[in-house]
């Protein structure tokens, strides 16, 4: 069986504490949201930052932003609660670098639409965003995650394991070198959600409609999943 994807488990153990001594809290996840970004304002298809796997409060993010339009950041699933966004310390929007937990809803902007390099630290509240070298395409996804019985976190997204991604010199392939399970899967791009909403890849179809295990798409008709046939460990 030929298939193909890639994640770390950077954020598997992460959890909510409260650093009441610095001001802030360490969040399990971090999400761009904002005009600036393919899917606007709607948290659940945000662009999901990767948790430093030594630091807990560093969240980085390489990808594309759209130039002179909004973003912030959010550890929430939905607007509920303001305390949740990381939002612009500066009333200047072009002013990217200190961050603001909750407070007066100011976003930030990039002057030109690029692949960028997003590093947030929550710790010191402090946000960095530089362009990136990789400029050829338009990077979406820095993570992706194994969801269904075949893998180790069942069909309970928010214990998905993660992919391993290429980085700014791949960015675009994710792999998987792990046991799997008899059984079925397919990809999630963000189990913070715990949700069946956000983006998803199913097995694609070949030139007559039927299902071609080698090709990964979008379009979920018909909830397509790879198949496992039997216990063993299989590179993705």
């Amino acid at each position: 069986m030929k298939l193909m994807f890639n994640f770390s488990k950077t954020a598997a153990t992460a959890f909510v504490v409260m650093a009441s001594a610095f001001g802030v809290s360490a969040a399990d996840h971090l999400t761009i949201i904002g005009s600036a970004t393919p899917d606007s304002w709607n948290i659940k298809y945000g662009l999901l930052m990767v948790q430093d796997v030594d630091n807990e409060n560093v969240f980085t993010y390489m990808g594309y932003l759209k130039a002179d339009e909004e973003f912030k950041f959010t550890s929430g699933k939905n607007f509920d609660n303001p305390n949740l966004e990381y939002r612009n310390e500066s009333a200047d929007a072009y002013d990217v670098s200190k961050l603001v937990q909750g407070g007066q809803d100011n976003k930030f902007k990039v002057r030109e639409s690029a692949n960028y390099k997003v590093v947030c630290n929550l710790a010191d509240m402090t946000v960095s965003v530089t362009k990136a070298a990789y400029q050829d395409n338009p990077v979406r996804f820095n993570a992706l995650y194994i969801v269904g019985d075949a893998g180790s976190g069942g069909w309970e997204i928010t214990d998905a394991p993660a992919m391993v991604w290429g980085g700014e010199e791949d960015p675009f392939k994710f792999t998987y070198n792990e046991e799997m399970k008899k059984g079925e899967f397919k990809i999630d791009a963000n189990r913070y959600n715990g949700s069946w909403d956000g983006p998803w890849f199913w097995a694609g179809l070949d030139g007559d409609g039927n299902i071609d295990y080698d090709k990964i798409t979008t379009d979920g008709n018909g909830d397509r999943k790879w198949q496992i046939p039997k216990d063993g460990r299989y590179n993705i």
